[in-house]
């Protein structure tokens, strides 16, 4: 492929070399433009990258030479024009980016809480389940160590340990 195709003056939806003088035979733009570069081309200016244009300001402000600036053929507006968009671009993007942070910081609360919230329920359970377990182990002792209805003060320890066991373990198991 020629490289005149980056020619500016190439159409390239019509394949045809628009300096051409000759517009009535739109024959390919390669057959217009045999030469290497094309006697027409003109080269296409890129665009300024970010940094170039932040060195340009900086260039501009400490050494003050228009002459070895990148800037030197243009008008010292368009720096300043393209050193607001860089500002304007990165505002954009500071304010998507905070929004970015709000809604995740957001979100993090919702899920601090709900932890929050699991942790306080545990607790009530935790509490709860101690209550029961105290309320049955006294029913327990209470049952195995009364006769006639009276509560014996020489309680079987034996007995006791074992009162505690099961009551630990029917708690403990899960139920189906």
């Amino acid at each position: 492929m020629n490289d005149n195709v980056n020619c500016k003056h190439y159409d390239a939806e019509n394949g045809w070399c628009k300096k051409r003088s000759d517009w009535s035979d739109p024959m390919p733009y390669i057959e217009y433009c045999p030469k290497s570069p094309c006697e027409y081309a003109e080269p296409i200016e890129q665009p300024m990258s970010d940094e170039d244009i932040i060195n340009a300001l900086g260039f501009c402000f400490a050494v003050g030479d228009c002459e070895h600036c990148a800037y030197a053929d243009k008008p010292c507006q368009e720096l300043m024009a393209d050193a607001l968009d860089i500002i304007n671009r990165q505002k954009a993007e500071i304010e998507r980016l905070n929004h970015i942070r709000a809604e995740l910081s957001k979100e993090n609360e919702e899920q601090d809480q709900a932890i929050i919230n699991a942790l306080h329920h545990m607790k009530v359970v935790r509490a709860e389940a101690i209550k029961e377990f105290a309320e049955r182990l006294k029913r327990d002792i209470t049952i195995n160590n009364t006769e006639d209805g009276c509560l014996i003060y020489s309680i079987d320890y034996g007995c006791l340990i074992e009162d505690i066991d099961n009551l630990v373990k029917e708690m403990t198991e899960e139920k189906e």
